[in-house]
């Protein structure tokens, strides 16, 4: 469980513990091979090819050398690095974020290295990160995939983007709830989105579906970031009390930004209800495939090689068969 949110060193490990590497086969059973928990450390004398592909699956880093040569090394005075350093490497988006705000008050400094463990900074990396083929085979997408641009373009995040500009226009804030039935492509169509602003010049932050934070953390944090401002929170209603929280920091501070939520539609009711604290909050509905997004998917898969039963088929043959399985259901059609 703890793996789950801190980085872990397993150490003293011979690499021989049956119930180790039950563990680790488990886990790559459950989650398809792919780990989405904090990066690991197995600290042990030495390490098989096979073991370090095994561990390079699972997030887990190998450092030869024993336990006590480890310990030593990590209490070395020329290894200690200050807050900031750590900051720096472990949360470039933090470190960034607190060199714009300039000179800032440790209070102001621990609201907003708080506020970032919840929110995403939304900016394209310099360096393209490692991505899988799990997302065009029905995995939830995460921000390596949408960077490397593995999904495709859908005409209704032009709309949505739009929609975003013109209320980022406005002076008062506003909010937006990005609606539709599981699958239908809500969390792709709004990280597209994010990306879309941020390259544009618009600070965006994307709420990380995994961390609340303390409300009081959240109105303070705010002043670090320059207007206009997108926020976007998917499953919203998983996250309420963070999107209260922020719904009521910026009515008060009156701030120009613009709060995206996304849920299902059957879920969205009480996420409506906060939005409605905010000026003119508004809808947005995610629409059946088109059939231009409809012929960017399969051409996508087919740059992957992934068009499973759709190989082999015309166009015409293809694009009926993913519409007959899709209509709002997008991922359950590309599985």
């Amino acid at each position: 469980r703890l793996r789950s949110t801190h980085p872990v060193a397993f150490l003293g490990s011979k690499l021989d513990e049956p119930l180790f590497w039950q563990a680790l086969e488990a886990r790559g059973k459950r989650f398809g091979g792919k780990e989405r928990r904090s990066k690991a450390f197995v600290v042990s004398p030495s390490f098989s090819t096979v073991d370090r592909q095994k561990f390079d699956v699972l997030g887990l880093t190998p450092i030869e050398g024993t336990a006590q040569e480890f310990l030593e090394a990590v209490a070395l005075p020329e290894n200690l690095l200050s807050r900031d350093q750590i900051i720096s490497q472990l949360h470039p988006d933090v470190a960034h974020q607190l060199a714009t705000a300039g000179e800032v008050s440790n209070a102001e400094r621990a609201h907003v290295q708080q506020f970032l463990s919840a929110f995403h900074i939304v900016r394209q990396p310099e360096r393209m990160p490692r991505v899988e083929k799990e997302f065009l085979l029905g995995a939830r997408p995460d921000w390596a995939d949408i960077y490397a641009n593995l999904d495709a373009h859908r005409d209704c995040e032009d709309a949505l983007l739009s929609l975003i500009e013109e209320r980022l226009s406005d002076m008062a804030p506003s909010g937006i709830l990005v609606s539709g039935s599981a699958g239908s492509g809500k969390s792709t169509v709004m990280m597209r989105v994010a990306l879309q602003l941020a390259n544009t010049g618009t600070q965006v932050l994307f709420a990380d579906a995994f961390y609340s934070i303390a409300a009081h953390h959240i109105a303070p944090a705010l002043a670090a970031f320059d207007e206009p401002l997108a926020v976007f929170v998917d499953d919203a209603r998983t996250l309420l009390s963070t999107l209260s929280a922020l719904i009521e920091a910026v009515r008060i501070s009156q701030r120009r930004v613009v709060i995206i939520a996304g849920e299902r539609g059957n879920r969205s009711g009480r996420v409506m209800q906060r939005l409605a604290a905010l000026q003119d909050p508004q809808e947005f509905d995610m629409l059946n495939l088109s059939d231009r997004d409809i012929d960017a998917l399969i051409d996508k898969l087919s740059e992957f090689n992934l068009l499973g039963k759709l190989a082999g088929k015309t166009r015409a043959q293809q694009r009926y068969e993913f519409s007959i399985r899709a209509e709002k259901q997008i991922l359950v059609a590309m599985r």
